[in-house]
């Protein structure tokens, strides 16, 4: 595992942590990808392709 890798699971877990295990959950068990966004854009290392991937893979409409 490189340390840039680490630095992005860290930088989520503070996500999870500060949020809480349900809350994360319940936004990511949407189709709302405005909620996504505002959800995971804010940690390191997740940005627009990631959350683009992320869309196409669970079949979510992105966004204009």
């Amino acid at each position: 595992m490189t340390k840039l890798f680490a630095e992005r699971l860290f930088a989520l877990g503070s996500l999870v942590r500060a949020k809480g295990v349900d809350e994360c959950e319940n936004v990511l068990g949407t189709q709302d990808a405005k909620a996504i966004e505002e959800l995971l854009l804010p940690v390191k290392g997740i940005g627009p392709v990631v959350l683009r991937n992320f869309f196409m893979l669970r079949e979510i409409p992105i966004p204009k």
